[in-house]
């Protein structure tokens, strides 16, 4: 079983971020793989990457679900990249041995209404989640996209968060961790 850590970095700014990001993470964890996904070719490319992948998709919401589903880790930790890392994460991996996802409430308690969905369930942290590689996540994943893109359609919101709290409504298996 490999483990390893995703970004996706999409534009100049972001790919700043994740070069710092990574930077904390390997104070804590010089030995983990990071694989930065990007549509960048302009961009330097750090060798603090293990590897560097296309991203697929051109809105940021579609390529960051994208990322997650072509993660080259049996267990992954997709964290955003302006995350900073202040230890070890192996607790987090952990976490996989019981649950084929697990993610972290919203840092910022807001209920927005959903239909069919009760303001008690909670809102997810897109930006840290931690999954398996099975069939389970990916149809999960593709399901997550599917609402991304419904719900760009018919409003501008730009949150990713709200599908993830819709999709993990209809699953059995989301585990919320907190700290």
């Amino acid at each position: 079983m490999n483990l390893g850590i995703i970004y996706l970095a999409v534009g100049e700014r972001f790919y700043a971020e994740a070069l710092e990001s990574v930077k904390s993470l390997k104070l804590s964890m010089p030995d983990i793989s990071v694989t930065l996904f990007t549509r960048e070719c302009g961009v330097s490319i750090s060798s603090i990457f293990d590897a560097v992948l296309v991203a697929d998709d051109v809105h940021p919401h579609h390529a960051k679900i994208k990322a997650m589903i072509r993660s080259p880790y049996d267990r992954t930790l997709y964290l955003d990249s302006d995350t900073r890392v202040y230890g070890d994460l192996q607790d987090i991996f952990a976490l996989l041995d019981r649950f084929d996802i697990a993610a972290a409430h919203a840092p910022i308690r807001q209920v927005f209404e959903q239909r069919d969905l009760p303001d008690s369930f909670p809102e997810y942290n897109g930006g840290v989640v931690a999954y398996r590689d099975n069939d389970k996540v990916r149809c999960f994943f593709d399901s997550w996209d599917k609402k991304k893109r419904a719900s760009l359609k018919r409003a501008k919101k730009e949150t990713i968060s709200l599908e993830l709290r819709a999709t993990g409504s209809n699953s059995s298996r989301l585990h919320c961790h907190r700290d």
